[in-house]
Order: C-alpha cells, then structure tokens, then sequence
C-alpha cells in the first residue's frame, strides 16, 4: 500500500485496519511503502504541523503492528533534503523522519515511542 498522505488527507486507524483485515482475508501480506507526511497545505504554526505529522506516522504505524499481515513500513526517503514533493509541487514541505539537517523529528520520535512501548520489557 503506497501511504503518500497529508494532514488533512489520511485514512482513519479505522479504515486502514479495515483494509489490513480485508487483505489478510485474502491471505496477502502487506508493506505499507512510499510512507511520507506532507504538511505545505496546512495553516498551522510548523510545530503544530510536525506534532500533527508525528501523530499520523504513529497512527499508521501502530495501525501496521498490530494487524499480523502488515510486514513492514517503508518511508519515500529519510530527510526531507531529498524529498521527491517540493519538486513535484513547486512548494516547500517536510514530509519525512529526518530534517533537513539529518535531525529527528516528532514524527521519528513518535515512531521510536511505540516500538519502545511494545519492548519494554527487553
């Protein structure tokens, strides 16, 4: 499943658990690919867009760990440096983990959280 989505366009923990369900009920296995946030279209201040970009990553994520066919998520890149969106949209954006610095975001934080949630006993 290609999950280019933006903060307003997403779909539901609901909805995707819905379709990992009903790809699992055809007996196929799943990798959530392409995975990237944009956030240009939004109105937000950047901190409330990262923090709302951190929360869809975690979303989706957490959505993929627990349904037993999702095998794997995939970003379209790790550092917004070498985001393919500004290109294709003639606008700034910050759509991946990483900064373009190389810097961790919410979004990478949020996704290191849950793993650390579900290990924490290890």
């Amino acid at each position: 499943m290609q999950m280019h989505v933006t903060l307003d366009g997403q779909p539901s923990a609901a909805e995707l658990a819905a379709n990992l369900r009903r790809l699992a009920d055809l007996g196929l296995i799943v990798h959530i690919t392409e995975m990237d946030v944009r956030i240009q279209e939004s109105q937000q201040s950047l901190p409330e867009k990262l923090m709302a970009q951190a929360e869809i990553y975690r979303q989706i994520f957490s959505t993929c760990l627990q349904s037993p066919n999702c095998q794997a998520l995939i970003t379209w890149g790790l550092t917004d440096r070498q985001s393919w969106i500004p290109g294709w949209t003639g606008q700034p954006d910050a759509p991946l983990l990483f900064d373009e610095a190389g810097r961790p975001k919410p979004a990478y934080l949020a996704l290191l959280e849950t793993l650390q949630s579900l290990y924490k006993d290890y």
